[in-house]
């Protein structure tokens, strides 16, 4: 009996594969690996804790649902601290965060800038960065007839360097002072 070409199936047959290849973990010289942004908020997290046990805080970090923040220990007590980190252009957050009606009174926000070189930290409390978020968004849409302008659905929130310049350095918020400042009085 004779199929008609193309009827008959061709008989399975195994054939083996060469092993794939996982690209290599190390990039070449010269060429520097793009972290995850675990790999960035981790950095940061660590960038902060370093910070403020220079100052004399101690650190531990803790859970917040799913985010990890910072519990700091120092003289005047202890305080929460969420760290938000960037590599390169703003700061990332949710327009969630400026929906929310209680704000913890002693928490802060860490806003860790790794783009610039040196480390540079804006410490903010973070009664001032939901109103700030809410602020920021409610701008926005009324300069753009009550809704987004390209992505209505979009959660995303930007935070620019310019917003956060009054807080640059500001760990008295956290009790700590730069050890310099100490030795300067």
């Amino acid at each position: 009996m004779t199929a008609e070409w193309g009827t008959e199936r061709p008989p399975r047959r195994s054939i083996a594969l060469p092993a794939l290849r996982r690209p290599a973990t190390q990039p070449s010289a010269g060429v520097s690996a793009k972290p995850s942004s675990a790999e960035v908020a981790a950095a940061g997290r660590a960038a902060v804790t370093r910070a403020v046990e220079y100052r004399g805080g101690t650190v531990r970090e803790v859970r917040n649902g799913r985010r990890t923040e910072l519990l700091v220990q120092t003289p005047t007590g202890r305080r929460r601290v969420r760290v938000l980190t960037r590599r390169r252009g703003d700061w990332q957050t949710s327009i969630r965060e400026g929906a929310n009606p209680a704000p913890r009174a002693n928490a802060v926000w860490a806003f860790v800038d790794l783009a610039s070189g040196a480390t540079r930290y804006y410490v903010a409390p973070e009664p001032w960065v939901v109103n700030d978020i809410r602020r920021e968004h409610e701008d926005y849409l009324a300069r753009n007839g009550g809704q987004r302008a390209v992505t209505k659905d979009s959660e995303h929130h930007g935070i620019k360097t310019a917003r956060m310049e009054c807080w640059l350095g500001r760990w008295d918020l956290l009790g700590l002072a730069d050890p310099e400042d100490a030795d300067a009085g």
